[in-house]
């Protein structure tokens, strides 16, 4: 090699700005690769003799050209700059050329993405065989986007954004006691990245340490990053253990280290331990080890199994805090049903919110925050005796005449909390003959009117 951008020399053949030079008949070995974010499917030569990646040199020039598939959306102009011109995946083989980038293996150099952005253009869904659920699954159809790889430390670094789009159908398995049995998830070891906005469903993933549905382990870098936001974990996702000395699982984040944050996320996940395990510990519904921050979070109907240091929410917080966060239904080791936040949900014919607007909204129908108090999928959660605004409506066609709760104490629209879950029931009167099968969408079931208060809310619904 002749430094400054000079010659290389491969024996017989020379290298110089990007061409190589070879007399005629010479044999030239080609290590060929396709630029970021496509996937080379094969090439030809325009002329001589090309057998795998060996060309019997022409007495003419050559041109290699190359099938190309686009994986990431940059025909379309994405270079990966910014949120606006994010990566767009929208395949299994995106996000695993994702994970191979990152990794640096199959013969990529390792890229961590720094300052890169990515975003999922659709549901992504994995081919599977075995469910989420089975104990004996030993399926390994997924690589965690980043992890300890050759005893290297591979970080993704870069934002990803799902756009509230599903990944479903990953399956890792890693049964051993190494490094590379550990940082497993969707993403695996992180530092300075943000993710957001996605949903993690039909999932089941075994590993050792740092083992988490959206990401094994996060933290930040210089001060930046280091945040999983607004994503969810279905009640469809095992979180799994094989071998002792497996810690700091979660159903969102494994650990959260070093000022990261978790916040907006919810987790319905199932944390599973093998027969016989003995050495086992730091496991939570949302985060095994929190070393951060965490707020704005539901942990719904997540369970815990018994070992060493578990929570429904956190398994340990080493330091850092926790705000708004709650959990409801849970099993946490052998205590099933534990919430330490309760529902107040509509009845029959009424849509319920809180009243007023949100302190913090998480888009993709996510949390959303009114003080203390947070509201997901049309239920609000709150802790015991907070004071609770409501704002309730009647369905189309009905009045609300008033209101009463299964439980609580009701003055004017503010509910105090009981320790236990309450349905909001109406007292309602169909003025457009709704409950006789009309809803307006044919002449045959028009809305029917026979009085003022009917002919009234058509005003007020119109004006």
């Amino acid at each position: 090699t002749y430094p400054h951008g000079g010659i290389q020399r491969y024996g017989s053949i020379l290298c110089y700005g990007g061409v190589l030079y070879a007399p005629a008949d010479a044999d030239v070995s080609l290590s060929i690769t396709a630029s970021t974010g496509f996937i080379l499917e094969g090439y030809t030569a325009s002329a001589g003799t090309i057998s795998g990646n060996v060309l019997t040199m022409p007495a003419q020039d050559v041109t290699i050209n190359a099938t190309l598939t686009d994986v990431w959306n940059i025909t379309a102009g994405n270079d990966g700059s910014s949120a606006e011109k994010a990566y767009v995946i929208t395949t299994t083989a995106g996000l695993d050329l994702l994970a191979k980038y990152v990794n640096g293996t199959d013969g990529y150099t390792a890229n961590d993405f720094s300052d890169t952005y990515f975003k999922l253009g659709d549901d992504i869904s994995y081919t599977h065989i075995t469910d989420w659920n089975d104990a004996a699954s030993m399926e390994d159809n997924y690589t965690a986007i980043g992890g300890r790889i050759n005893d290297s430390n591979r970080y993704f670094r870069g934002t990803f954004d799902g756009q509230g789009h599903t990944v479903s159908g990953i399956r890792i398995y890693k049964g051993g006691a190494t490094g590379a049995d550990s940082y497993q998830g969707l993403f695996g070891m992180t530092r300075g990245a943000t993710i957001r906005n996605v949903i993690l469903a039909d999932a089941r993933i075994t590993g050792k340490q740092y083992v988490g549905g959206i990401a094994g382990y996060i933290a930040q870098n210089a001060g930046n990053g280091g945040i999983v936001e607004n994503c969810r974990v279905g009640s469809d996702v095992a979180i799994h253990a094989v071998a002792d000395y497996a810690y700091n699982h979660g159903g969102v984040v494994g650990q959260c280290n070093n000022g990261g944050t978790i916040r907006g996320c919810v987790s319905a996940a199932t944390l599973t331990v093998a027969d016989g395990l003995t050495t086992i510990n730091t496991y939570g519904g949302i985060v095994g080890n929190l070393n951060g921050n965490m707020s704005d979070c539901l942990a719904i109907g997540a369970s815990v199994p018994a070992v060493n240091s578990i929570g429904a929410i956190a398994g340990y917080v080493n330091s850092g805090s926790t705000q708004n966060t709650y959990y409801h239904g849970c099993t946490v080791g052998n205590a099933a049903n534990q919430s330490d936040a309760y529902t107040v949900s509509a009845g029959t014919g009424v849509t319920l919110t809180h009243a007023g607007s949100p302190d913090q909204t998480y888009p993709h129908g996510g949390i959303q925050r009114y003080g203390s108090i947070l509201c997901y999928g049309g239920v609000l959660y709150a802790p015991a005796d907070a004071d609770v605004s409501l704002s309730i409506t009647a369905s189309t066609g009905f009045i609300l005449e008033g209101y009463t709760a299964s439980a609580g104490t009701i003055s004017g629209n503010v509910l105090t909390m009981p320790a236990q879950d309450v349905t909001i029931n109406a007292t309602l009167t169909d003025v457009w003959n709704i409950t006789a099968g009309n809803d307006g969408s044919s002449a045959e079931k028009a809305y029917v009117i026979t009085t003022t208060a009917g002919l009234d809310l058509l005003a007020k619904y119109v004006n």
